[in-house]
């Protein structure tokens, strides 16, 4: 039996089905599939059909014991973990997940509303969440690491969530900010984040890239079209390399990429000028051929608000950002030279405010996955 068809209904309408109050067009049960498109839209919650669901290691490898000769004794590790859920007459393009601070961010807001694992599934997409080799449920690597406990962590706080000075007991938010500002959603954001410091290498990143493409193709060859990979933060720089992998991409959806996945043809890497005339580089290089395969997948890139116009090299959280915006409408630049089709959408441009560096998980998320299915749709990836 394939993956797809593991953990199958024996109805049309799976056994405790999720009822999420989610904005969908998900059908409900009362119906099979094709009499259900007849229906009036339901009032109130909606339910969630699923067709099949489940979990699995991909990629990976084995460490076998120098000191047992016969291979009967070894570590399985630097694998990947995904789970899964497919409704019933699936759209033919899937979602695959990837994340840069951790799975949280894809199924519920700080604030416990639905994420865009379940927006998604009610919009007939098949949806996979993964946690890359080394990281959360993944953390079976096969090298020793450090970890170190960082007690200032709050700091993630300042993700444009508004700021938190040192020796200020309570935050400050920012005035429009699309987050909920009671102590319990502060709470969870403060244990959503991976630690993942100790695998930021170039080494590491290439292994994750490669790693995602292995389930990339394993999802095509279970019966699915190219999949589109989202990706946020610091885990894009893995996303791109899985590109480079495996053509099973239909394209990229990324939210506030690191600047270490800025990616520019050899001997083609702008500089970018702060306010004080420093120049830095605008980002990493690839051989011509590997840029222009990248070049064939349609890019969305994502940002929020309270992103400084311009850069300032003496502000603390500030600059970071901005270059990093700055390198990917670079990089854009960059790809669509090649004939790629890359654009970068800055919500408050589309009267979306308030985002922050989390943009999926954010309390007007539902907008910003409006705006992702015009984009699939102007690209026609929403069959």
């Amino acid at each position: 039996m394939n993956t797809r068809n593991l953990l199958r209904s024996a109805s049309n309408c799976l056994s405790a089905a999720l009822v999420l109050a989610v904005a969908t067009s998900a059908v409900t049960c009362a119906a099979p599939p094709d009499q259900a498109q007849a229906q009036a839209e339901p009032e109130g919650p909606q339910i969630l059909q699923i067709e099949s669901q489940g979990s699995r290691a991909f990629a990976g490898t084995r460490v076998y014991n120098p000191d047992v000769p016969d291979g009967s004794r070894f570590l399985s590790c630097d694998h990947g973990i995904v789970d899964w859920q497919i409704p019933p007459g699936a759209r033919n393009t899937p979602l695959v997940l990837t994340h840069g601070s951790g799975i949280r961010v894809y199924q519920t807001t700080m604030d416990g509303r639905p994420g865009f694992q379940s927006l998604f599934l009610g919009e007939g997409y098949a949806v996979y969440l993964v946690d890359y080799p080394g990281i959360g449920r993944a953390d079976q690597g096969c090298e020793a690491y450090t970890y170190t406990p960082n007690l200032n962590a709050n700091s993630v706080f300042e993700n444009r969530i508004g700021t938190w000075p040192v020796g200020q007991p309570q935050p400050t938010y920012f005035p429009d900010v699309a987050f909920a500002r009671d102590p319990e959603t502060l709470n969870q954001n403060f244990r959503v984040q991976y630690q993942d410091s100790f695998m930021d290498t170039q080494a590491h990143r290439v292994l994750e890239g490669a790693a995602l493409a292995v389930l990339l193709e394993e999802i095509y060859a279970e019966g699915q079209e190219r999949a589109i990979v989202f990706n946020h933060s610091s885990g894009s720089v893995s996303a791109f390399r899985a590109g480079l992998n495996t053509d099973k991409i239909a394209g990229y959806v990324s939210f506030e990429p690191g600047n270490g996945a800025a990616l520019f043809p050899e001997g083609e890497v702008p500089m970018i000028t702060l306010a004080d005339g420093t120049q830095i580089s605008a980002g990493s290089s690839l051989p011509l051929e590997e840029f222009r395969t990248l070049a064939a997948y349609p890019q969305l890139f994502i940002w929020g608000d309270n992103i400084p116009a311009e850069v300032d090299p003496t502000s603390t959280t500030e600059p970071v950002l901005s270059v990093r915006a700055e390198r990917f409408k670079l990089m854009a630049a960059a790809l669509n030279k090649y004939g790629g089709d890359a654009v970068n959408l800055y919500l408050p441009e589309k009267g979306i405010f308030g985002n922050t560096h989390r943009v999926m998980a954010d309390t007007n998320n539902t907008e910003v996955a409006e705006q992702i299915k015009l984009w699939m749709a102007e690209h026609g990836l929403d069959r």
